[in-house]
């Protein structure tokens, strides 16, 4: 159990060696000459050398990743906006269509191919609804992948020029 002049003992010990302690320090240790041994000057080196290493690599493979993703987003762009192949019908149908249709009676061709063109109206205008939505999708995509790239590339350059040892 501490009482309060042990306490005030300990703290103004403390105190006292903490100071000697500086000032041993300040005068004596600066006075006396560091001197590097060969072995801790190689190892050093080693180290260095290794953590240079390392950083490289630890940049390059993110950044091989992120070229990748890129290039497959740009792709996945550059097919979301190509003009799709849609079924428009020919003549030669548009014919055909319309013989079955006389077959069938005027009345019912009239209505069916009237039906026909509206069906083919709100699925072609669906599909390009469909296909621009996707490709805003992709098109961010691709833009957010090449920002993080750019981002990465800054950063890795960053740290590989502040860790390069000149020798």
């Amino acid at each position: 159990m501490h009482t309060d002049p042990t306490l005030n003992l300990l703290e103004r010990t403390t105190i006292e060696l903490g100071e000697e302690f500086r000032a041993f320090i300040d005068d004596v240790c600066s006075e006396v000459e560091a001197m590097e041994l060969p072995g801790e000057k190689h190892k050093r080196e080693r180290q260095e050398r290794k953590e240079v290493k390392e950083a490289k690599e630890k940049g390059v493979k993110p950044i091989e990743k992120l070229v990748k993703a890129v290039q497959k987003a740009e792709i996945a762009f550059a097919k979301a906006t190509k003009t799709a192949e849609t079924s428009v019908r020919t003549a030669r149908q548009k014919a055909e269509a319309a013989e079955k249709a006389r077959l069938k009676g005027a009345k019912n061709a009239a209505e069916e191919a009237e039906e026909a063109e509206k069906g083919e109206r709100r699925r072609l205008h669906t599909a390009e609804k469909s296909k621009a939505a996707s490709a805003q999708a992709a098109h961010e995509t691709a833009k957010a992948n090449l920002a993080r790239a750019n981002q990465v590339n800054r950063f890795v350059g960053n740290v590989v020029s502040a860790t390069s040892v000149k020798y």
